[in-house]
């Protein structure tokens, strides 16, 4: 494209090249039970989404899910994964459910989880796609087991006592994501996925460090005790 527009600028083909396909996040609101939930719209324009599904664009954590260097037939289960995960995270985060709502929240998606694992199809839309995809891509469904945790932790762990506390947090809370995007590539080979902890974990320490003010108002903070 770059090079039919007759753009001898290097500096815009970088921008083309690295320029992000923004995901819009559902706002806690839009529960996963939704029967007219399709995560296969998430790769359309944000624009046409936000008066079907009323989903808000503006989230504080809203970024780039993916590029035009995702290869065609990984965005759907990226789509989906983060879906998952997103929606998941929003409800240990916002709102203003009490913590045993979204304990109780949180369980559901444990339970469809573990409905996967015993090879059942869920009923409900999201879990649905994530059924299908873990199956294509044969993702590990412990991978998902240990976001669940670390976002039922969010709800009821305040302060964490030092800095190994703190990266066990990372471990389930960040790390599985790089590793369920190396298995889609089928690059999830010892090494790499060691790597990928640590970049994983990195981002997550990053975003610690960025929102100490906001996590505060929520009553948590992810600055070692010690």
């Amino acid at each position: 494209m770059w090079c039919e527009r007759g753009d001898s600028n290097p500096h815009a083909l970088r921008r083309w090249i690295l320029s992000p396909v923004r995901l819009p996040i559902p706002p806690p609101s839009l529960s996963a039970d939704s029967k007219t939930f399709d995560p296969s719209i998430l790769l359309a324009p944000a624009s046409s989404l936000v008066p079907r599904l009323g989903m808000a664009i503006d989230h504080y954590e809203n970024f780039p899910v993916g590029s035009v260097l995702l290869p065609r037939r990984l965005r759907h289960p990226t789509a989906v994964i983060y879906a998952f995960a997103r929606s998941a995270d929003d409800i240990a985060d916002e709102g203003d459910d009490p913590p045993p709502v979204r304990l109780e929240r949180l369980r559901h998606y444990h339970g469809q989880l573990q409905r996967i694992a015993a090879g059942e199809m869920p009923t409900e839309a999201l879990f649905d796609a994530l059924a299908q995809i873990t199956r294509q891509h044969d993702l590990p469904p412990q991978l998902f087991y240990d976001l669940i945790d670390a976002f039922s932790q969010d709800v009821v762990k305040k302060r964490y006592a030092d800095y190994s506390e703190l990266l066990d947090y990372c471990r389930r809370s960040a790390n599985p994501i790089g590793r369920l995007m190396l298995r889609l590539f089928q690059r999830d080979n010892e090494r790499n996925c060691a790597d990928a902890d640590r970049i994983c974990t990195s981002l997550q320490l990053i975003n610690f460090w960025q929102d100490v003010a906001i996590d505060h108002k929520k009553g948590r903070i992810y600055l070692p005790q010690d």
